[in-house]
């Protein structure tokens, strides 16, 4: 009997947005889609090759067909659509996982970050002129100076 095995690397993040007194305001779960650049740097540290880790996230106000229907993200896209803020990950943890091996990535975006009406997302290897490893879309999180916003990335090897 032939043996198979296949990595299906899959991607979620969880989006919280809390008030002033950091009470949950709103939270949504979302799938996202590892992109054709993410699969290339996991593919080129597999060869060996140094490579910048994932670093940072950052938040667009692109990413919707119409006023509130996410657009499909494509495997493709290199970048946001329409950046808005960029930082760096606050934590990383590695952690077992039922299927594997999980990565959860944290970042907050403080209360005078990032406001708007953010409607995508993605991890990068860098602050600038770095690779895209995933990007997800979402319905409007309105993001103003009277929340913090916390992105949750689950990452399942």
């Amino acid at each position: 009997m032939p043996i198979a095995d296949h990595m299906n690397i899959q991607g979620y993040v969880t989006m919280q947005l809390c008030d002033s007194r950091q009470r949950p305001v709103k939270q949504i779960r979302v799938k996202n889609k590892i992109v054709t650049d993410g699969r290339e740097l996991v593919a080129r540290q597999f060869a060996g090759e140094t490579i910048a880790k994932v670093s940072h996230l950052a938040v667009g106000t692109g990413g919707l067909e119409s006023a509130d229907q996410p657009e499909t993200v494509l495997a493709n896209n290199e970048e946001l659509q329409n950046e808005v803020y960029r930082r760096p990950i606050d934590a990383t943890e590695v952690l077992p996982h039922e299927d594997g091996w999980k990565v959860v990535l944290t970042t907050t975006l403080p209360a005078d970050e990032a406001n708007a009406a953010l409607t995508e997302a993605g991890l990068f290897n860098g602050a600038d002129a770095a690779k895209m490893y995933n990007r997800v879309t979402f319905k409007p999180i309105n993001k103003s100076e009277n929340f913090t916003l916390t992105l949750k990335w689950e990452i399942i090897f």
